[in-house]
């Protein structure tokens, strides 16, 4: 799908160049960005690969090199209609320079190339003329405008390289922090580390201690044993009376207890019971729900094949068209006329497109939400 799109806009990018000559002559600002074009021919047949060079007071700003249909797109970025001059020249033919031009954004320029060597001046006297007869205050609105340009780079410069050293301080006074951090963690660490030692050594001697007390328990209940027995043995007798009474209690109290977690376990088993056929009714309609996802995600893989199918179909006529284009056996105009229709072709497609974007975005939202 991505190699359509890339594959789109190269075409839409050559038709662009192809319709250079019919662009609307729309006035330029009185500065700003200025996009043209530059058309050169030879014998009436487009020129490729032509350098193109405008420039204002001798300084070149801005050039490139015609395309296959022999059309060269520019742009200037701040354009104050100063004269300025095009010069068109390629290997084996003889350059020419259109002087005191005062460029119209949108326009197109044609130059016709003959083989030879030298060069060509094209000297526009009419524009000199108008330049010349503009206003001076226009021409120091225009230059205060261009000082102004000027000093706010100047302070957007100067407060960029201020961001940039607050933020090395900001960065080396971070690296103080986390170096005095670390050794604060270290210290922590040691202090935990001793802390340890002492507990152990701590309880090494409570151990110790805890023995030499349980020696000397023993021996004192060793003493105690033999002065108890007697009256211990008086007493067996009433005790064993009493544990039987409290068997028999116990026993009872147990059997009780039994019936009651009989009567849990069953309502526990029960409620396990319910919550089954509830979570089985769950899955069915979980299944039910992605079923029809599943068709609808197929309805609209259909409807992308499709779409991928017409345009391999496009694709074919381009690439005829392009190749009838490179041999020059087509007219520009018939050239025109065959990159519209295919144009439309590929709009129409990415509008079918755009519709089964929202229309799966539409389908996973739906889902999503259950």
């Amino acid at each position: 799908m991505k190699s359509y799109t890339l594959f789109l806009l190269f075409c839409l990018g050559i038709a662009q160049n192809a319709f250079a000559v019919k662009i609307d002559n729309s006035q330029s600002p009185a500065h700003g960005k200025l996009v043209f074009s530059v058309q050169v021919n030879h014998i009436n047949q487009p020129l490729e690969g032509a350098q193109v060079e405008v420039m204002i007071h001798g300084k070149i700003v801005s050039q490139g090199q015609t395309s296959a249909l022999g059309v060269a797109r520019l742009e200037i970025g701040n354009y104050l209609h100063e004269p300025t001059n095009i010069r068109v020249s390629k290997a084996g033919f003889i350059s020419k320079e259109l002087q005191n031009v005062s460029l119209v954004n949108g326009r197109s320029y044609p130059f016709a190339l003959v083989q030879g060597e030298g060069l060509e001046i094209i000297a526009t006297e009419n524009q000199v003329n108008q330049i010349e007869e503009k206003s001076e205050a226009k021409k120091k609105q225009l230059e205060e405008e261009r000082r102004k340009n000027e000093t706010q780079r100047l302070e957007n410069e100067q407060k960029t390289q201020k961001a940039a050293e607050e933020t090395r301080n900001k960065e080396s006074e971070i690296k103080d922090k986390a170096r005095q951090s670390a050794q604060t963690l270290d210290a922590q660490q040691q202090a935990r580390e001793q802390e340890a030692r002492e507990r152990e050594a701590a309880e090494r001697k409570r151990q110790e201690d805890l023995k030499n007390l349980a020696k000397e328990q023993e021996r004192q209940k060793a003493e105690q044993a033999a002065a108890a027995a007697k009256k211990q043995a008086e007493a067996d007798a009433k005790k064993r009376e009493a544990e039987l009474q409290k068997a028999k209690k116990k026993e009872e109290k147990a059997a009780k207890a039994k019936l009651k977690e009989e009567k849990k376990a069953r309502k526990a088993s029960e409620e396990a019971r319910k919550a089954a056929e509830k979570a089985e009714k769950e899955a069915k309609k979980e299944l039910k729900r992605e079923e029809a996802y599943a068709n609808s995600v197929k309805k609209i893989t259909k409807k992308q094949d499709q779409i991928n199918k017409e345009r391999e179909g496009i694709k074919k006529e381009q690439d005829k068209l392009d190749k009838e284009v490179s041999k020059g056996k087509v007219q520009v105009e018939d050239v025109n006329a065959r990159q519209a229709k295919i144009n439309a072709k590929q709009a129409k497609l990415d509008l079918k497109e755009k519709e089964l974007e929202q229309e799966t975005a539409k389908l996973k939202k739906k889902y999503s939400k259950k």
